[in-house]
């Protein structure tokens, strides 16, 4: 008998592990009351509209989604409002098994998302107010997210990752995270600083118009292929030898220099001591300039006549992607910057801009800058040629219709009647 009470206990605990979704308002009014009857590992999908409430994981393993964390629309119109001091807390146990996915979060207190040290990823997430920070100690993942009009964007977020994200409009963009890799963020318009008193490494970034500092901090610290632009104060400050600059531009700052980092292979106004250092304008494909103590913001992009173009570390190689998510290394050596050059002047148009550029490349997020790009999707299952374009799509225009079949059966049969 006891033997068959421990098996029905193992039954039902596994019967738990398998993951139900709730749907709120379907299924429950608000978002605490689909937490609140949620079993571990369970999804609770959110539909557009506006929930008043501030809501706590309780530490369960639960996802937290709208309905479509990949339509920007649909991000913006799921909004959990916060009504207390912090919008969205965890307890700090949860594990990456943990989500946040595709929600916007707002608050009038002092936190967006409280994470007491959770693994949980922050994903696809907009974050609005805070007058402390927009996320405050998660140490995990942070991806995709666009947090404005906070004290600090992102706040003690410590040994985590924070990628893809855009901070703007806050106090701080990052402020006193260690041990934190920083990649291709745009980090822009914080009125005291862009990343401040962190350590880790920033990587393919763009860091421009922050009201003090691009970059500061004063101990070891890794700064590769970012462009620091447009700061009111230095674009990197340091005051150790231990913080590192590589493949980086830093032009038009409020001042000139770094402080005492190691410099290498970076364009540096007003120049510094280090191997492959230049001291040369980067011709940026529009440059920003200042107005009074204002910045108006440029395009950073490289163009062919660029003295940054080809002049990186030799030694660098890496298939990583670059700030826009092109592959870094396109040429025989890698560029200085957060941009990487590719000429493209022999492709088409694919964005419409009237300059078959680097901005062509990969249009359709497959992932291959190729003729598909031409097309805003490749539909699910379509038969597609070597080169990415659709095997029936006789006439280039990334549709199959009456009209490709007509060409291809003139290909065929000659005129038809």
């Amino acid at each position: 008998m006891r033997c068959l009470m421990c098996l029905l206990v193992i039954v039902v605990s596994f019967d738990h592990l398998r993951a139900d979704t709730l749907r709120v308002p379907d299924d429950h009014a608000t978002i605490q009351e689909a937490i609140d009857a949620a079993m571990q590992l369970d999804v609770i999908e959110v539909a557009p509209g506006r929930y008043e409430e501030s809501i706590s994981y309780h530490a369960k393993l639960l996802t937290i989604t709208s309905q479509n964390p990949d339509d920007p629309t649909v991000v913006a119109s799921t909004i959990i409002a916060g009504v207390g001091p912090k919008t969205v807390i965890f307890s700090g146990i949860e594990d990456e098994r943990a989500s946040l996915v595709g929600l916007t979060i707002e608050t009038q207190g002092a936190y967006g998302i409280y994470g007491e040290g959770c693994l949980a990823p922050i994903d696809r997430c907009s974050i609005i107010g805070g007058s402390d920070a927009g996320i405050y100690n998660v140490r995990g993942p942070i991806t995709r997210c666009t947090v404005t009009g906070c004290g600090s964007g992102i706040k003690a977020c410590n040994s985590t990752s924070i990628s893809d994200c855009i901070l703007m409009d806050n106090g701080y963009g990052i402020r006193e995270c260690s041990t934190t890799e920083v990649e291709r963020c745009r980090i822009s318009d914080n009125a005291t600083a862009g990343v401040y008193s962190t350590t880790g490494s920033l990587i393919n970034c763009l860091v421009s118009a922050n009201g003090g500092y691009g970059w500061y901090a004063g101990a070891s610290s890794s700064i590769r292929n970012c462009t620091f632009v447009g700061n009111g104060n230095r674009g990197v400050s340091a005051t150790t030898s231990s913080v590192t600059v590589t493949n980086c531009i830093l032009w038009d700052n409020g001042q000139f220099g770094a402080g005492n980092p190691t410099m290498t292979y970076s364009a540096i106004q007003g120049g510094h001591a280090g191997i492959g250092n230049i001291d040369q304008n980067p011709l940026f494909m529009t440059p920003g300039y200042w107005k009074g103590n204002n910045w108006t913001e440029g395009d950073y992009r490289l163009p062919a006549v660029s003295p940054c173009v080809g002049a990186g570390d030799p030694s660098f190689v890496s298939e990583e992607l670059d700030h826009e998510g092109n592959p870094r290394v396109v040429g025989a050596r890698v560029d200085i910057g957060a941009y990487e050059y590719a000429d493209c002047t022999d492709g088409a148009d694919f964005d419409g801009d009237g300059t078959p550029d680097v901005c062509d490349a990969d249009v359709d997020g497959d992932g291959v800058p190729n003729a598909a790009d031409l097309c805003d999707y490749t539909p699910a299952g379509a038969s597609v040629e070597p080169d990415g374009t659709l095997a029936v799509d006789a006439d280039g225009d990334c549709d199959v219709d009456l009209a490709d079949f007509q060409i291809m059966q003139l290909r065929m049969t000659g005129p038809m009647d």
